[in-house]
Parts: C-alpha cells; sequence; structure tokens
C-alpha cells in the first residue's frame, strides 16, 4: 500500500506513472480507489484553496469515451478521459482521491477523498464497457479529436454532477 502525505513527494511507483511533458494536466489511475493527479505546475495559494472548495464532479460519455469533469470553481477545472475501470461488488467502488500535484519536484499539495454517488460510478463503468475496440486502439487520437471540438466546460455540461461542499 502506498502512502501519500501532503508535502512530501510522490512514491517513485506513482511518480514514473503521472510524468508527463505538459505543464497542467490530470491523469487518472482507475484502480480501487480511483485516484486523480492534478499535476500543476507553480501551484498558487488560490489554486489550493479552490481544490479544498467546493467541487462539482461529472461523469460524461462522449463520442463513446467516458470521461470525468472535476470544477473547483473559479476557472479551476479539469477532464480525464477514463480507458479502464476495475469493476468491485465492494463500498470502496464509489470512493475517489484527488491529489493536487506540484509539478516541480512533484510534491503533494492537497489530498481530498470523496464518495461518488452509485449512479456516476455505474455510468462510468457502462462507458468503459461500451468503448468499441475501434476507439480503445487508437484511444488517443479519439481523445484528440473530442477535445478538438468540445473544451471542459463543454464537456461538464453533458455530465450528470455530484456535488462536493468545501472541507472544513
Amino acid at each position: 500500500m502506498l502512502d501519500f502525505k501532503v508535502n512530501f513527494p510522490l512514491p517513485f511507483e506513482v511518480k514514473s506513472l503521472v510524468q508527463k511533458a505538459d505543464d497542467d494536466y490530470a491523469i487518472a489511475i482507475t484502480n480501487s480507489p480511483i485516484q486523480i493527479y492534478l499535476v500543476l505546475k507553480d501551484i498558487t495559494k488560490r489554486e489550493e484553496i479552490a481544490f479544498m472548495e467546493n467541487l462539482t464532479i461529472g461523469v460524461a460519455v462522449i463520442k463513446n469515451i467516458p470521461f470525468i469533469v472535476l470544477d473547483f470553481g473559479n476557472g479551476l477545472s479539469f477532464d480525464v478521459a477514463i480507458k479502464s475501470i476495475e469493476e468491485e461488488n465492494d463500498s470502496s467502488v464509489n470512493a475517489i482521491n484527488l491529489l493536487l500535484i506540484e509539478k516541480n519536484g512533484y510534491t503533494i499539495k492537497e489530498i481530498r477523498a470523496l464518495g461518488l454517488k452509485n449512479e456516476l460510478i455505474k455510468r462510468l463503468q457502462d462507458g468503459v464497457k461500451n468503448i468499441p475496440k475501434n476507439v480503445l486502439e487508437k484511444f488517443d487520437d479519439f481523445c484528440h479529436d473530442v477535445y478538438l471540438e468540445y473544451s471542459t466546460e463543454d464537456i461538464l455540461h453533458k455530465c450528470e454532477i455530484h456535488k462536493f461542499e468545501k472541507v472544513a
């Protein structure tokens, strides 16, 4: 079991999975619980605060690709395409952990654990199950096509959503 602590670097096993050349991005590891890493360069105090404030999470399937959208308000929003997901029958299947990561050093700035509505998890699981083989084989290309047509805000408008209050 990996140990995640605020103000500590990501464990090496995870760091190697989430490193990308982009400045700001989200990446999901979809075993149970789902982990979503929001990797930002030069995180501001406003972004740290927004991460712990009100949050809308949405799930949508667009052009046969399931997406999770995270909207923290104040212009801080991310989407991540989901290619696979573990299907479990226990209650942990609805758990989702969000980690805010500073790209410089891959340091964990904040952690947020949530439980999604079962309907959203079901929609995500069904979306993954129904991805056509041709889409799976060229998943990145199909995602690129979606991003040419839809912004994160556009995808959010197509989502079934779950709202969370700020962390006390």
